[in-house]
């Protein structure tokens, strides 16, 4: 019986890290709590975010700005709270 309960909780911790690895993680972006894929680069976030309208934006994880040279190279992690910034004109 020992054995089995052991089996149980193995093929449990493997079901959920492969879940997890398909279907994504949770980031908070703009206020709203979004699914996105494990390893996603923050350059294709944005991108599909604003349709690549990308000029005069400012983007901020956690708190701390990421200049567009480095969003490339900046993945998301699970619960990054993501906040997008748009330069505008007017008076």
């Amino acid at each position: 019986m020992r054995y089995k309960v052991y089996n149980l909780t193995l093929i449990f911790i493997f079901t959920s890290f492969f879940q997890s690895c398909i279907i994504g993680m949770q980031i908070n972006y703009n206020a709203i709590i979004m699914e996105v894929p494990v390893n996603t680069k923050l350059s294709d976030f944005i991108h599909s975010q604003l349709q690549h309208h990308t000029q005069g934006v400012a983007v901020a994880i956690n708190n701390s700005v990421v200049s567009k040279i480095n969003w490339e190279h900046t993945i998301l992690k699970e619960h990054d709270t993501v906040l997008t910034v748009k330069a505008t004109q007017g008076g």
